[in-house]
């Protein structure tokens, strides 16, 4: 019994909670500085959902439970203390909640287009780097929704031209249509698409389309292999692998076409429908610096019978449902531009929030509680003064 008192009297000591409650502050400084230099998804790797973050977290939730443990059995002069340390336990607990079922994502919009689910993970494929990379929670990159989307860019005399593709949203390079297929097995695609014969079409005319092409598909196997098979004006077909920077076709006018990077993507269906009306940056004056940007959006929940209308500014959020959306960031898509917001479900920050309210009803309780002691003592002293002999 003794050495159970003893580990957690070390454990709920002053001595751990201290140094603890430095080094956190200091990591909570430091993850905000990373997160304005790096984003919050890479903070949120990094700092806030890092193993070692999460055991300090723990360690503490720990000492207060070992600080709560050998006090007990509590008196009344220790209610602002239980009150304090038990806020603790909810606001950790609060953020335990955010990190298990919240969800953090973005929803990439042309104005027109409706979404009815956004982007919650990602994993990133880019040429020269990790084979198989890790998935990250969060957008790190603003691609279309989907499970997979493949950034396609085309080279030409200095000038670069970027589109997405992904197997529900087309894009163009002038007039050459291009699409993305997933597949299961890439070579019994490609073997497909080399014995069937490619419609004439009529050439690309405008200078962003490569010459002598009329279609390209894009194809993409559960393995992560690439391929292409590419429609030619004179009726012929090309079909073949392909990787992440390597041209896809033989350079023509100085034009080359390669895939830049390839995402895989993990989406979440959204309990209503989003639709972006319009979309628009504003200046500082005299500049071209952007000083806002504002998306109109429809929010439509038929199981509510709900339709709410709202301007989404860079400080005014939309949220529904427990959601909220941010306006995050405008694009150049294709002539058109396209609004990333930021997407954000958090069941625990009530749970949080009633955990800090209760932190300062306990700090509350202890001050007044030391004051009550104090000021009880001083009136014990004086009560015990016996009165002066008026005689002397």
């Amino acid at each position: 019994m003794t050495s159970a008192r003893q580990v957690l009297a070390a454990l709920g000591s002053m001595r751990l909670a201290v140094p603890l409650l430095v080094v956190l502050v200091c990591v909570l400084a430091g993850g905000t500085l990373y997160e304005a230099r790096h984003g919050t998804a890479a903070a949120l790797e990094r700092v806030y959902h890092a193993g070692w973050f999460l055991g300090l977290v723990a360690l503490l939730g720990l000492n207060v439970l070992a600080a709560m443990a050998a006090r007990w059995p509590f008196t009344r002069r220790h209610t602002g203390f239980v009150v304090t340390h038990t806020a603790i336990l909810i606001v950790i607990a609060g953020a335990a909640v955010s990190y298990r079922w919240g969800q953090r994502g973005s929803v990439r919009l042309v104005p027109g287009q409706s979404a009815d689910r956004f982007v919650s993970a990602q994993r990133l494929f880019l040429a020269g780097g990790d084979a198989s990379p890790r998935w990250r929670d969060g957008s790190v990159v603003a691609a279309p929704p989907g499970e997979t989307a493949v950034r396609l860019a085309l080279h030409h005399r200095g000038f670069e031209v970027v589109r997405w593709v992904a197997p529900d949203r087309p894009a163009r390079f002038g007039k050459v249509p291009v699409r993305l297929r997933r597949v299961r097995d890439l070579d019994a695609a490609l073997k497909q698409a080399a014995t069937t014969s490619a419609p004439a079409t009529h050439p690309a005319t405008q200078p962003t389309g490569p010459a002598l092409l009329g279609e390209l598909i894009l194809i993409v196997d559960e393995a992560g292999g690439l391929g292409y098979d590419a429609a030619m004006t004179d009726g012929r077909r090309r079909a073949g692998r392909t990787s992440i920077g390597r041209a896809i076709l033989p350079q023509q006018l100085g034009i080359r076409l390669f895939v830049d990077c390839v995402i895989d993507q993990r989406c979440r269906d959204l309990p209503f429908t989003l639709r972006l009306e319009s979309c628009g940056t504003d200046t500082y004056p005299g500049t071209d610096r952007p000083s806002m940007y504002r998306s109109v959006v429809v929010l439509s929940d038929p199981r509510r019978g709900r339709v709410v209308r709202k301007t989404i500014e860079m400080n005014d959020p939309l949220q529904y449902a427990g959601y909220t959306f941010c306006q995050s960031q405008m694009l150049d898509e294709g002539g058109l531009t396209a609004s990333v917001l930021s997407v954000t479900r958090d069941p625990g920050w009530p749970v949080a929030l009633a955990g800090y309210v209760l932190v300062v009803l306990g700090m509350t309780l202890v001050i007044g509680t030391r004051m009550w002691e104090h000021a009880r003592r001083a009136s014990d002293r004086i009560a015990e003064t016996p009165p002066e002999d008026p005689s002397t």
